[in-house]
């Protein structure tokens, strides 16, 4: 059980970044103000899809697709609630953060 919880902890470690860097648009536009009740079900959502759609028994595979489905519905999500102008910021913020935690940017 243990195991299970460890190879699951990157994916709760991006998804907990992601969302900051959602958070954080509000600094930019005090109108970008996101639930993170909201976020916890988006999240749950791809697990979800992922589970009944994936076809696959390999965990890790699993996981790699639904941390994939989980970054591009973030930012479709969100970016439709952005004005244009800041639709690159969050890409941008998006990208940094994500290469941050797999250490390719100081």
């Amino acid at each position: 059980m243990a195991d299970i919880r460890e190879q699951n902890r990157a994916l709760g470690r991006v998804a907990s970044i992601l969302y900051f860097v959602v958070n954080n648009l509000s600094k930019i536009d005090p109108m970008y103000q996101f639930s993170l009740e909201r976020y916890k079900i988006l999240f749950s959502e791809n697990i979800d899809y992922i589970e009944k759609n994936s076809g696959s028994d390999n965990p890790q595979e699993r996981r790699e697709k639904i941390d994939e489905l989980h970054r591009k519905s973030i930012y479709t999500t969100y970016s439709r609630c952005l004005f244009s102008k800041d639709q690159l910021l969050l890409a941008f913020s998006m990208s940094v953060a994500l290469k941050k935690i797999q250490g390719d940017f100081d």
